[in-house]
Protein backbone atom coordinates (compact mmCIF):
# COMPACT_ATOMS: atom_id res chain seq x y z
CA UNK A 1 0.00 0.00 0.00
CA UNK A 2 2.74 2.15 0.96
CA UNK A 3 4.40 1.40 -2.53
CA UNK A 4 1.25 2.63 -4.49
CA UNK A 5 0.90 5.91 -2.57
CA UNK A 6 4.48 6.69 -3.23
CA UNK A 7 4.15 5.80 -6.83
CA UNK A 8 0.46 7.96 -7.28
CA UNK A 9 2.77 10.92 -5.55
CA UNK A 10 5.69 10.82 -7.53
CA UNK A 11 3.40 10.46 -10.96
CA UNK A 12 1.20 13.30 -9.48
CA UNK A 13 4.47 15.09 -9.20
CA UNK A 14 5.46 15.11 -12.59
CA UNK A 15 2.31 17.04 -14.09
CA UNK A 16 1.87 20.03 -16.17
CA UNK A 17 3.34 23.38 -14.37
CA UNK A 18 1.51 25.74 -12.65
CA UNK A 19 1.39 29.19 -12.39
CA UNK A 20 2.62 32.21 -13.98
CA UNK A 21 4.93 29.72 -16.29
CA UNK A 22 2.34 27.50 -17.21
CA UNK A 23 1.77 29.49 -20.60
CA UNK A 24 5.30 29.11 -21.45
CA UNK A 25 5.81 25.17 -20.88
CA UNK A 26 2.42 25.05 -23.57
CA UNK A 27 3.97 26.51 -26.33
CA UNK A 28 4.97 24.76 -29.47
CA UNK A 29 8.32 23.65 -29.28
CA UNK A 30 8.96 24.57 -33.01
CA UNK A 31 7.32 28.55 -32.60
CA UNK A 32 9.59 28.23 -29.22
CA UNK A 33 12.71 27.64 -31.93
CA UNK A 34 12.14 29.78 -34.40
CA UNK A 35 11.40 32.41 -31.94
CA UNK A 36 15.08 31.86 -29.78
CA UNK A 37 16.26 31.93 -33.65
CA UNK A 38 14.27 35.17 -34.12
CA UNK A 39 15.65 36.76 -30.84
CA UNK A 40 19.53 35.48 -31.05
CA UNK A 41 19.74 36.79 -34.52
CA UNK A 42 18.28 40.24 -33.73
CA UNK A 43 20.55 40.65 -30.26
CA UNK A 44 18.11 39.74 -27.47
CA UNK A 45 19.36 36.26 -26.70
CA UNK A 46 22.93 34.75 -26.21
CA UNK A 47 22.81 31.24 -25.92
CA UNK A 48 26.08 29.30 -27.36
CA UNK A 49 23.78 26.84 -29.21
CA UNK A 50 20.32 26.94 -29.90
CA UNK A 51 18.86 23.27 -28.73
CA UNK A 52 15.46 21.51 -28.29
CA UNK A 53 13.01 19.89 -25.44
CA UNK A 54 15.00 20.19 -22.38
CA UNK A 55 16.94 23.25 -23.65
CA UNK A 56 13.63 25.41 -23.39
CA UNK A 57 13.30 24.88 -19.52
CA UNK A 58 17.18 25.41 -18.80
CA UNK A 59 17.32 28.90 -20.39
CA UNK A 60 13.62 30.03 -19.02
CA UNK A 61 15.03 32.95 -17.50
CA UNK A 62 16.95 33.67 -20.67
CA UNK A 63 14.34 33.23 -22.77
CA UNK A 64 11.47 35.19 -20.80
CA UNK A 65 13.86 38.06 -20.54
CA UNK A 66 15.11 38.45 -24.24
CA UNK A 67 11.11 37.94 -25.11
CA UNK A 68 10.54 41.00 -22.88
CA UNK A 69 13.18 43.18 -24.24
CA UNK A 70 12.10 42.40 -27.26
CA UNK A 71 8.44 43.36 -26.69
CA UNK A 72 9.83 46.35 -24.69
CA UNK A 73 11.54 47.53 -27.52
CA UNK A 74 8.98 47.09 -30.33
CA UNK A 75 6.29 48.69 -27.83
CA UNK A 76 4.08 45.64 -26.87
CA UNK A 77 2.27 44.42 -23.77
CA UNK A 78 5.43 43.16 -21.70
CA UNK A 79 5.05 39.29 -20.98
CA UNK A 80 7.76 37.07 -21.47
CA UNK A 81 5.81 34.78 -23.43
CA UNK A 82 5.45 34.23 -27.03
CA UNK A 83 2.03 35.49 -27.51
CA UNK A 84 0.07 36.53 -30.48
CA UNK A 85 1.04 39.86 -30.65
CA UNK A 86 4.97 38.86 -30.27
CA UNK A 87 4.56 36.31 -33.09
CA UNK A 88 3.05 38.89 -35.80
CA UNK A 89 5.64 41.55 -35.23
CA UNK A 90 8.32 39.13 -35.32
CA UNK A 91 6.80 37.81 -38.47
CA UNK A 92 7.13 41.06 -39.92
CA UNK A 93 10.07 41.68 -42.73
CA UNK A 94 12.64 43.98 -41.26
CA UNK A 95 16.60 44.92 -42.16
CA UNK A 96 18.89 42.02 -40.82
CA UNK A 97 21.10 44.15 -38.60
CA UNK A 98 20.85 43.28 -34.82
CA UNK A 99 18.88 45.87 -32.69
CA UNK A 100 21.95 48.44 -31.53
CA UNK A 101 19.90 49.36 -27.66
CA UNK A 102 20.61 45.48 -27.36
CA UNK A 103 23.74 44.95 -27.33
CA UNK A 104 25.14 48.30 -25.77
CA UNK A 105 28.30 47.35 -24.62
CA UNK A 106 29.93 49.21 -21.18
CA UNK A 107 32.32 52.44 -22.06
CA UNK A 108 32.99 52.77 -18.71
CA UNK A 109 35.18 51.74 -15.56
CA UNK A 110 34.10 52.63 -12.28
CA UNK A 111 36.80 53.49 -10.34
CA UNK A 112 38.84 51.54 -8.19
CA UNK A 113 37.69 47.86 -9.61
CA UNK A 114 40.64 47.17 -11.04
CA UNK A 115 42.23 43.95 -8.95
CA UNK A 116 45.42 44.64 -7.56
CA UNK A 117 47.88 41.66 -7.91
Amino acid sequence: MRILVLLVITECSFGAPSGKHKEYYSMDTGDMQEAMAYLQKFGYLELKNLCAGNCLMQNEGKIVGALKKFQESMSLKITGYLDGETRKVMKKPRCVQPDSSSIRKKRYVIEGTRSLK
